[in-house]
C-alpha cells in the first residue's frame, strides 16, 4: 500500500483533481483532497485507510469500504451495502501512475492518477500547521 504515499494529479473526461496520501503512523495512512482555484490551493482530509482490529478500511466517519484483496500491486475494498462505488479498486503500474476503478450495479468509472511531487511541498506545509495549531 505505501505506493500510494504522494501527490498525485487524477484525471477523468479530461477533469484534473488533485489528491495525497500520507503515513499518519504504522498502520494509517491519510488522503488529503485538494482544491486548486485560480491559483489558490484547498487542502482537507478526506479519509484513510486504517486498521480496525484486523481489518483493513478505507473511508471517513459517513462510509467506508473494507479490504477484500491486497498484493503488491492492487487494492480492492468492497462495500455492498452502498448505491455507487460497491468495489473500488486502485491498480498500481510501477510508474507512478495508479488507476482507480469505481465499479457499482450501474456504470464502472476510470480515473488516472499521476505522481506530481511539486506538491508535496503544500501538503507538508499543511501537515505541519495541523500539527503545530495542535500543540500550541
Amino acid at each position: 500500500m505505501w505506493w500510494l504515499i504522494g501527490s498525485w494529479r487524477g484525471s477523468v473526461a479530461q477533469n484534473f483533481f488533485y489528491e495525497a496520501w500520507r503515513p499518519f503512523n504504522d498502520s494509517v495512512l491519510v488522503n488529503f483532497k485538494i482544491e486548486i482555484k485560480n491559483g489558490d490551493t484547498s487542502i482537507s482530509e478526506s479519509g484513510a485507510l486504517y486498521f480496525k482490529g484486523k481489518e483493513l478500511i478505507y473511508g471517513n466517519r459517513s462510509v467506508s469500504w473494507k479490504l477484500a484483496r491486497l498484493t503488491e500491486n492492487e487494492i480492492v475494498l468492497k462495500n455492498d451495502s452502498l448505491m455507487y462505488s460497491n468495489t473500488i479498486i486502485w491498480l498500481y503500474n510501477g510508474n507512478n501512475h495508479w488507476l482507480a476503478i469505481l465499479e457499482n450495479p450501474e456504470s464502472t468509472v476510470y480515473y488516472d492518477l499521476e505522481k506530481i511531487p511539486w506538491l508535496d511541498k503544500k501538503i507538508d506545509e499543511f501537515i505541519r500547521d495541523i500539527i503545530q495549531r495542535k500543540s500550541n
